[in-house]
């Protein structure tokens, strides 16, 4: 990905040529859990991105340059932030062979990533118990009080002469 760039992830990559589609699954057929026996990030995608490491500057007398920085320390994981998840926590599948075409490009990564991207994702049922989206269940028909079929019109009886 170049500067500047986006790129779309359509599934796990197995190849440079085949990708398997992501899904959303329960916790059983979910990937970490089904290939790793793991569930401590079910529910989350991560995204790192790294720069490349910069080259040290050959200065005119054979010296080279080096920066020195300071570096923030990094971010607490999914799995340190919280380990326990629910029995119902959404997962992501590994699903159908895909087609999909990828370049490998060599190149040596700073030692920390200059963006993180976490992105937590439930069930629409989980985030309507949890608060997060407003959910109203059993939502009365706004046309009539019987939920099961509509209601004959004033005076219909009379105008069919029934």
């Amino acid at each position: 990905m170049g500067p500047h760039g986006r790129t779309r992830l359509e599934g796990w990559r197995t190849d440079l040529d085949t990708v398997h589609r992501f899904y959303f699954t329960d916790k059983g057929d979910s990937y970490s859990i089904r290939t790793f026996n793991d569930s401590s990030a079910m529910g989350v995608i991560t995204v790192a991105a790294f720069r490349e490491k910069k080259r040290p500057e050959i200065l005119s007398d054979g010296y080279t340059f080096k920066e020195s920085k300071r570096r923030a320390p990094a971010a607490p994981s999914a799995g340190e932030k919280s380990s326990k998840y629910e029995e119902d926590t959404a997962g992501t599948g590994f699903g159908n062979r895909r087609h999909s075409s990828a370049v490998k490009v060599e190149f040596e990564p700073e030692r920390d990533p200059f963006k993180k991207l976490l992105v937590k994702y439930e069930w629409h049922d989980t985030l309507c118990e949890k608060g997060i989206l407003k959910c109203v269940r059993g939502e009365k028909n706004r046309l009539w009080d019987d939920d099961e079929y509509a209601p004959f019109p004033p005076g219909y009886w009379e105008y069919k002469g029934q």
